[in-house]
């Protein structure tokens, strides 16, 4: 005769509950799927090319009328501190002459006005000086495009773009002019500095400049077509409670399966990107997911 043995097994008490309390969600119950806003930010694109210009130009000028007998600058020519630039003779009995020297620093020749020979009168601008380190690359840009690049300090410059010289440098600051005389476009300068021996041996003005890339817009967001309503009008939002409301939206754009619609979410709120039904306004779901 076999004995067999029951074992019997108590399951814990708060087991049970959860079993007995824990209601299953219903067909007709509201789930939804929701994504925070800082995950729907547009990516903005950008690609502007210009030219490199010097930043600062310093302009020589003579202390005194008189006539250049010696003039030791030439255009694109690098003059360092304290050199001789100019002499000039003042023709006039008991005076020497005079000595112009480079008190700008090490500097390049960026423009030329007189000659040997030449009579000068006070005051009169005879050179240009520039560092050559000290460079700006210069794009026209539209309001959003300004709107795009206000702020965003740092850049990678590409100067000779698409070429075999291409070389690229680090902007570090970015200045705005708003437009003048009618103009539509804004002057942006990016600043930079190249120290390299290739930029100190090669004359960088007037080079093609080029500056892409992207960022997060947070006055943008970009979702599925699908999830406007009310004829691309609105969009279902969580509020802060957890209920379902309509949120009206501006669309700036919708290309087949996405559209970009300007953020006007206050924080806390989250966009409904998926659900089971067609929710009421007040609603609440039983179950919310959250899409990555």
């Amino acid at each position: 005769m076999k004995t067999v043995f029951v074992t019997r097994f108590t399951l814990p008490l708060w087991l049970l509950m959860v079993a007995v309390f824990s209601p299953a969600v219903q067909a007709d119950d509201l789930v939804v799927s929701v994504m925070p806003v800082d995950r729907l930010y547009a990516r903005q694109q950008f690609n502007f090319t210009g030219l490199v210009a010097y930043r600062t130009t310093f302009q020589v000028i003579t202390p005194v009328d008189g006539v250049v007998i010696q003039a030791n600058v030439r255009v694109g020519e690098q003059v360092a501190v304290n050199a001789l630039l100019y002499r000039l003779t003042r023709n006039e009995v008991g005076f020497s002459d005079v000595k112009i020297i480079n008190k700008h620093g090490a500097h390049r020749v960026v423009n030329t006005f007189v000659e040997n020979g030449q009579f000068v009168e006070a005051n009169q601008v005879i050179m240009q000086m520039a560092n050559p380190n000290d460079l700006k690359a210069t794009f026209r840009v539209t309001a959003d495009e300004a709107r795009l690049l206000r702020g965003k300090r740092k850049f990678s410059i590409e100067l000779f773009p698409d070429t075999h010289n291409s070389l690229v440098v680090q902007s570090y600051e970015m200045l705005f002019q708003s437009p003048t005389n009618g103009s539509p476009f804004y002057l942006v300068e990016a600043l930079f500095k190249c120290e390299t021996k290739r930029c100190l041996a090669t004359n960088l003005v007037g080079a093609p400049a080029r500056i892409k890339g992207s960022f997060e817009d947070k006055s943008v967001v970009r979702l599925p077509v699908k999830n406007l309503i009310d004829g691309m009008s609105r969009i279902y939002v969580l509020d802060t409670k957890g209920a379902v409301q309509k949120h009206a939206v501006e669309v700036i754009n919708a290309f087949e399966e996405f559209a970009s619609i300007r953020n006007t979410l206050v924080a806390g709120e989250r966009i409904v990107v998926d659900t089971n039904r067609m929710p009421s306004t007040n609603e609440m779901p039983v179950k919310i997911n959250y899409s990555n």
